[in-house]
This record gives C-alpha cells, sequence and structure tokens, in this order.
C-alpha cells in the first residue's frame, strides 16, 4: 500500500509534466479546452482542502504554530477565490485534451493523499479511539510547513496554467498565484516522518509457510506487528496477555540477534560509523527482552498452570510473527521454536548483502519492537491480572480495596517495559537513519515510527472526512497507482485516452 510520500510523488511528476507543457504552442489551445478548466477547478478544490485541514489542525487540538495556520487560512482563502472563477467541477470522466488527463490525475492522488491522512484522525467502525498516534505527525508545525509550502508550489502551476486559459479562467490566476505567494516564507523542511504515513487499515494474517523469500518473510512481519499495534484489548483474554508477554520476550531475542548481525554486516561492507549506534540499540533490545520475561513469570505466579500459546488472533499473530523472525535470521526455512528448534544464524552476507537491506531488515527489527512496546501500553493486560490476583485464595489477605501486591507489581512492570520500549524504538531508529540512505524506501516509515515512539500519543476530537466517496476512490487509486509507481507517467500527446488509462 502507497505511503503518503509516494502519492506526493505521483503528484509531482503529474504536475512536473503539465508544467513542461507550458511553453509548447499547443499548451494554450489544451488549456482554454473546457474539459481541462473542469479540471483545474478541481484540483483548486483539492488544495482549498488540504487548506482547510492544515488550518483547523485536522480538526484536532491545535499543534501546528499559529504561522502555518494562519497562512493555511489565507492559502485556502485565495484557494476559494480562484474555485468560484473557475467554477464547480463535474463529476465527471474528463472530455478534453491530455492535459485536462494529466490535472485529473493529479486531482485524485492528491485526493487519495489527504484522505490517507484524514484517515488518521477520525474513528472507525467499532472502534472507541477517534485518532492514531500519527496524528502527532499530522499535525506537527514542521511537517505541515513543509505540507504548505509543496502546496504552494502546485497552486503556483495552476496559476501559470490559468494565465493561458480561458479569458474567464484567467481571472482564476491572480489568486492563484497569491496562494502560492503566502507559503513562501514557511521553512521547506524535510518531513520524512508525514511521508511514511499509510492509509488507517489492519491486513488480513497471512499463514506462514516454510521457504519463504525474504520479501515474503518481511511482508508478513510487517502485517503480523500492524495487527499487534492494533489489537482488540477486548478479543484478548487473560491466557492471551500471558502469552503476549513470553512472545515479546522471544521476539526481543531474536531481534537482539538480527540487531547484531546487521552490526556485523556493515562494519563489512566499509561502514563503521553506521554500524556503531546499532551496538547499544541491541543491548537495549536485549534488555528490554529481560524486562518481558519479568513480566511473563508474574504472569506464570498467577495462574501456576502450564502455559499454552491459545487461538485468539493476537496470540496467533505474536507467534506468525517469531516464526518469521526466526526463518529470516536461521538457516531452517520451516523453523519454529521450540527445544528441537535448529537454530544456524544464516551467513551475514545472505542476509544483509548491501546497506539497502540492511535498512529493510532494520525496520522489520524496528517494527517488532514498537509492536511489543504497543502490548505494553495496554492497562486491559493489568485490570485483568489485579482481577486474577483479587480472586485468588492463595495470596496474602489484604485490608479494604487494596490492590494485591502481586497485581502493583506486574502494573509497574508494565509500565516500566513501556517506558523503556519506546525509548528502545527511538534509539534503534534514530541508529537506522543513520545507516540508511535518506531517501531510501525505509527512512520515511523509521523517521514515523521514531515520530510515535518520541511523542506521547494524544487522544483528540475527531474529524469530517474530506473525499466525497472515500475509501473507494482511495483504494481504487491506490491499486493503479501501484501499477504505474514503477515507471514515469505517460508522455503528453494529442491521442485519445481510455477512462481506464486516466485513473
Amino acid at each position: 500500500m502507497a505511503t503518503f510520500g509516494e502519492l506526493l510523488t505521483a503528484a509531482d511528476r503529474y504536475l512536473t509534466q503539465a508544467t513542461a507543457e507550458l511553453d509548447r504552442p499547443e499548451t494554450e489551445h489544451q488549456a482554454r479546452h473546457p474539459g481541462t478548466v473542469n479540471e483545474l477547478a478541481r484540483l483548486t478544490t483539492v488544495l482549498a482542502r488540504y487548506g482547510e485541514r492544515i488550518g483547523n489542525s485536522f480538526g484536532l487540538a491545535p499543534a501546528n504554530t499559529e504561522t502555518v495556520r494562519s497562512a493555511a487560512r489565507t492559502f485556502t482563502q485565495n484557494l476559494h477565490q480562484a474555485a468560484r472563477i473557475l467554477g464547480t467541477p463535474e463529476w465527471t470522466e474528463p472530455g478534453g485534451p491530455d492535459l485536462a488527463w494529466t490535472l485529473r490525475a493529479a486531482a485524485n492522488t492528491l485526493g487519495c493523499g489527504l484522505d490517507l491522512l484524514t484517515s488518521h484522525t477520525t474513528p472507525t467502525p467499532g472502534q472507541a479511539q477517534p485518532a492514531t498516534a500519527n496524528t502527532t505527525v499530522i499535525t506537527d508545525p514542521e511537517a505541515s510547513s513543509a505540507l504548505l509550502h509543496r502546496l504552494g508550489q502546485y497552486a503556483r502551476t495552476l496559476g501559470r496554467l490559468a494565465e493561458r486559459s480561458s479569458p474567464d479562467a484567467r481571472q482564476a490566476a491572480h489568486p492563484l498565484l497569491q496562494a502560492a505567494t503566502c507559503t513562501e516564507g514557511l521553512h521547506p523542511t524535510a518531513a520524512l516522518a508525514l511521508e511514511g504515513i499509510r492509509l488507517r487499515s489492519t491486513g488480513e494474517r497471512i499463514q506462514p509457510l516454510p521457504g519463504e523469500s525474504t520479501e515474503e518473510l518481511l511482508h508478513g512481519i510487517h502485517i503480523s506487528t500492524q495487527r499487534l499495534r492494533n489489537l482488540n484489548p477486548l478479543l484478548a483474554g487473560t491466557h492471551t496477555w500471558r502469552y503476549l508477554a513470553t512472545a515479546a520476550a522471544i521476539t526481543c531475542q531474536l531481534n537482539g540477534h538480527i540487531t547484531g548481525v546487521i552490526t556485523r554486516r556493515l562494519r563489512d561492507l566499509g561502514h563503521p560509523h553506521q554500524a556503531a549506534p546499532l551496538n547499544p540499540a541491541a543491548q537495549d533490545i536485549r534488555v528490554l527482552g529481560r524486562k518481558w520475561r519479568a513480566i511473563a513469570r508474574e504472569w506464570d505466579t498467577l495462574f501456576e498452570t502450564r502455559l499454552t500459546p491459545g487461538t485468539t488472533p493476537a496470540a496467533i499473530d505474536a507467534s506468525d510473527l517469531i516464526i518469521r523472525l526466526g526463518r529470516l535470521i536461521y538457516t531452517d526455512p520451516a523453523w519454529t521454536p521450540g527445544p528441537k528448534a535448529r537454530s544456524e544464524i544464516a551467513p551475514p552476507e545472505r542476509l544483509v548483502p548491501d546497506a539497502a537491506h540492511a535498512g529493510a531488515l532494520g525496520l522489520a527489527v524496528l517494527r517488532s519492537i514498537e509492536a511489543c512496546t504497543a502490548l505494553a501500553a495496554d492497562h486491559t493486560a493489568v485490570a485483568d491480572a489485579t482481577k486474577i490476583a483479587m480472586m485468588r485464595r492463595t495470596l496474602p489477605r489484604y485490608a479494604g480495596h487494596r490492590t494485591p501486591a502481586a497485581a502493583r507489581t506486574i502494573r509497574t512492570r508494565y509500565q516500566t517495559t513501556h517506558h523503556h520500549g519506546r525509548e528502545t524504538t527511538a534509539a534503534l531508529g534514530k541508529a537506522l537513519l543513520a545507516a540508511i540512505p535518506e531517501h531510501s524506501p525505509t527512512a520515511a516509515e523509521t523517521a514515523l515510527i521514531v515520530h510515535r515512539a518520541s511523542t506521547p500519543p494524544g487522544h483528540e476530537s475527531p474529524a469530517a472526512l474530506a473525499a466525497q466517496s472515500f475509501p473507494n476512490i482511495t483504494a481504487q487509486a491506490l491499486r493503479m497507482l501501484g501499477k504505474q509507481t514503477a515507471s514515469d507517467p505517460p508522455p503528453l500527446s494529442n491521442s485519445s485516452r481510455s477512462p481506464n488509462r486516466a485513473r
């Protein structure tokens, strides 16, 4: 599934394509065509929606500086004025020249990006919390400033196109260019974390199969960690929490091994400075594993019965994660945890052939640690432990309704594990960002995870969706983008296009 950064990159390509045509003789004819004016109006409307969302911090408690929000409001006012001049766009397939199709593609792509961001600030069916942890990234002042500056560049392109358009549409050029001007004072800082955001969703479980390729293993790990981060605590019983603590300890043990391999391999590849920060991060992961083992022992004390994995979705996802992490680092393609498991570590050069693979492997570790940390944050586990402790007759008696010592201990252990997990996630993420190329595919999501770990998530009020047909048009455009991003957009020509090609 495409990230917000990938959608912006696709929009850049479409608008760059449109800009390249500005000085060609046939551009004025295409720009005057009613179909092009209609798409100009549509794209202007989409940019105005972005401005509205940034101006009101996506309906959340204001996190943006007033400078950014004020610029966004001025930006939006100018775009609304341009939109009134251009008229209400018709929701039909473009009937005009290639320039109209290019503007439609840009509008659809940017619309999908806005809906992707907005999906994290609105409730989903059956979810009590309206916002995700990514809202702190979406409303971050630097990210908003960078995004608004980029939108201003898009508005400038539209203004230059409007200047070449029909006499009526030409009047929209001035407010469009004014919209661009009001964003020039913003600092176009990098917003890697924002670019790493994906559509809010939870993938379906992928059952591990022997002999999966490295890419399949990494994708499966991504799905399992995503599902664990979005765990519904109401579906997890006390035995599940008990098993998840043990699974988290095993996960940290495996991740410690993997991080060690990445570190050694980076040194072998001639990157000792990039490898150095990973050493303390690996140690932090091992310490985190010991904290999870301590929580598991507390659960064992409460139950005093043999541990069984259980069949709840969370237990299955945790088992899938362990299996795939093990198959990443061990030579046995059918590896499963247990006393008879073959634990021969795969050759480092096979696991990490180059620095780019080090980033992908490190991201899998980072996702796993973040997922375990999310489990430590859930108060349902502590509540369940407290209930069990209160019901245990063998525990020392206590006066009144005072929480039993066993419950207090497990609560403290979860709190310290969650705190240490966030610190470990941030430290590992920063180490990875220093080790991998800045513009690599993994850098944006790594930065996003670091931001989530460094900023406590907020519980904010919901905001309305931006698109009229979310999520259908988003899903459709994302599918098409997956087919298109591997190659450059088709060049402009005078030939006609089919509706399917334009989508």
